[in-house]
């Protein structure tokens, strides 16, 4: 069952509660970088060692639930600071074992904060590098395309979920989501391609940017959020992934990453129109 805790939590990421799903997208993660893996590994073991000791739920334990921040914080931090010191592994680990509580709080409360434990720390855990251990931060080189290709920058937005630049790893991480909720993969992948059209569009924006899946990700974990078989999810999914590139934009004019944040955002508002919706539904009934 710790095992399967763990690999849920890779799955959760991803909205998907599944130990397979989050197997294949470990060993995505294996496959395009070990040093991210394990640190993505690492912090999951923390976060649910932590989980277990301090006896919190054992039924979201299982589910992996206090533990997909602290994956997020692994994989996050190592697109900023560099692996080989041990101050990077100290802040990953530290910001595992605090995730556990934050997301212990947020669920206490019932609040619908997503990947919000996992922003906040990872926010908290860079201004704390930036001002005491500037050397660990490191300019990574962009890729540079000649041409834009739809299915690429499609694909390389589910990668983006973990701040990687990959189509093959979009390719494994498309099919851990569809393996478990066909219909969630599905929206996925068209959010992440209306996303990345949408982006084109915008006259300052750079194109290598959206051929990354810079602007596709967010878009892909909102879909995601609101998926499923009736039809009127097709209007939440168009309105969250509407929130999720307007949010996105917002943080080209800020000083730090926007990393899940739209996605929160995007999830939140369209949640609160929904009820709003659904309100105003049984009124008139």
């Amino acid at each position: 069952m710790f095992i399967k805790s763990i690999l849920r939590s890779f799955g959760q990421v991803m909205l998907q509660k599944n130990a397979l799903t989050g197997f294949i997208i470990l060993g995505a993660l294996f496959y395009h970088s070990y040093t991210i893996a394990l640190a993505a590994l690492s912090a999951s073991l923390a976060a649910t060692l932590t989980a277990l000791l301090f006896r919190l739920n054992k039924q979201a334990t299982q589910d992996g639930l206090y533990a997909f921040n602290a994956v997020l914080i692994g994989a996050g931090l190592l697109a900023f600071l560099s692996f080989d010191s041990i101050q990077t592994w100290v802040l990953i680990l530290a910001g595992a074992v605090l995730s556990v509580f934050l997301q212990n709080f947020f669920m206490s409360k019932k609040l619908p904060t997503y990947t919000l434990p996992f922003i906040l720390i990872t926010w908290l855990l860079l201004s704390i590098a930036s001002l005491l251990f500037p050397n660990l931060f490191f300019t990574s080189t962009p890729t540079l395309y000649s041409a834009i290709n739809p299915f690429v920058f499609t694909l390389q937005s589910f990668s983006q979920v973990f701040f990687i630049s990959h189509t093959i790893v979009g390719i494994l991480f498309f099919l851990a989501i569809l393996l478990n909720s066909p219909i969630a993969g599905i929206y996925a992948f068209i959010a992440a391609l209306l996303s990345g059209i949408a982006a084109l569009e915008i006259p300052f924006i750079e194109v290598d940017s959206v051929q990354i899946g810079i602007y596709g990700y967010n878009a892909v974990l909102s879909s995601i959020a609101f998926a499923g078989n009736q039809k009127s999810d097709i209007l939440w999914v168009l309105i969250s992934i509407v929130f999720s590139l307007l949010f996105m934009l917002l943080f080209l004019f800020l000083p730090f990453p926007a990393l899940t944040f739209p996605f929160v955002w995007a999830s939140i508002s369209t949640l609160l129109i929904q009820k709003y919706y659904q309100r105003k539904a049984l009124e008139y009934m």
